[in-house]
């Protein structure tokens, strides 16, 4: 809601009390998606779904994205929503979501990450590391581009397989067990 000095300024009527926020805001997204027109592509990028809950059991969150989600499917051309998540609420996602609603979010399909492999965890690191300038100014000449790191510890937190977050969380635990510079947020890049 604006202040009542804000709404006067910009000529807009005061809001009706019996309006229920989350149409509102729906009606907003929606009205803004139209304004844009039809030939703009918008992707609305929806990360860590997960954060919507409040408490484990909380679905009411997880039924308001769905419907916000088939309210822009229904009312617009030009938009694609993305949503990420961690795998362990989807089955609670699909149970908060009624049929409908279900159907227009899935309408694209579903798809799950894969395990990071060696190779790509390796890369991952190096990319880090490279980012954080006080562990840069610190490598030796020669030394290998997983510095401070060790290949070995890298394979065992890789394993068979390891999600991405996994790998940096571990990778800033070894940094700041070493009390590298930059070695906790700073070099994870996540929280």
């Amino acid at each position: 809601s604006l202040p009542d000095t804000a709404r006067t300024q910009l000529g807009i009527v005061p809001e009706d009390p019996d309006t229920d926020p989350e149409t509102a805001s729906q009606e907003f997204v929606v009205s803004l998606c139209k304004l844009i027109g039809p030939g703009i592509p918008i992707v609305i990028c929806l990360d860590q779904v997960e954060a919507l809950l409040r408490r484990p059991d909380d679905i009411e969150s997880l039924a308001a994205l769905g419907r916000l989600v088939s309210t822009l499917q229904d009312g617009t051309e030009n938009v694609l929503t993305v949503a990420c998540m961690q795998t362990s609420i989807l089955s609670t996602l699909r149970a908060a979501i009624r049929g409908a609603d279900w159907q227009r979010m899935a309408q694209f399909g579903e798809d799950r990450l894969s395990p990071l492999n060696q190779r790509e965890a390796l890369l991952i690191v190096k990319s880090r590391l490279d980012a954080v300038p006080a562990i840069r100014s610190l490598r030796p000449p020669k030394a290998k581009p997983i510095w401070p790191l060790e290949q070995s510890e890298i394979d065992t937190i890789v394993g068979d397989g390891c999600t991405p977050r996994t790998l940096i969380s571990q990778c800033s635990r070894l940094l700041q067990q070493r009390r590298v510079p930059g070695g906790a947020g700073q070099a994870s890049g996540c929280r």
